[in-house]
């Protein structure tokens, strides 16, 4: 159904995750559980049917936000390391990132969204 969905955008559906976790019911049962959302740019990777024609691979997903944050600081180590954490806060704190640029990283969803009419299948 996404495929369907966003080959109608020529977006390419490539793969998504799948989250799970456990918690407990009322009764103490652990019970599995799935955590996230599915089929958006955050858990899957869709490229641009286009580009991908031209042998192109151009990923709308936010990988491009991770890489540009990446190539914008001078120590991308911050943003990686994890026992950088202080460091990573102050990061963030205390820097913005230009407005033409957090525009150009949202354009491709914005498009994707404006462009996209959800019908009551989709839903489902």
């Amino acid at each position: 159904m996404i495929s369907g969905e966003l080959e109608k955008l020529d977006q390419v559906f490539v793969d998504t995750k799948f989250e799970f976790g456990y918690v407990t019911d009322t009764a103490g049962n652990d019970k599995l559980i799935y955590m996230d959302e599915v089929g958006t740019p955050d858990s899957s990777r869709i490229w641009d049917g286009a580009a991908l024609r031209q042998g192109k691979v151009v990923e709308n997903s936010k990988e491009d936000f991770r890489q540009l944050l990446l190539q914008h600081f001078p120590d991308p180590d911050i943003l990686l390391n994890k026992g950088r954490m202080p460091e990573r806060q102050a990061l963030a704190r205390d820097n913005a990132l230009p407005t033409e640029v957090l525009m150009a990283v949202s354009n491709p969803f914005r498009d994707c969204r404006k462009n996209h009419r959800w019908s009551a299948a989709t839903r489902r």
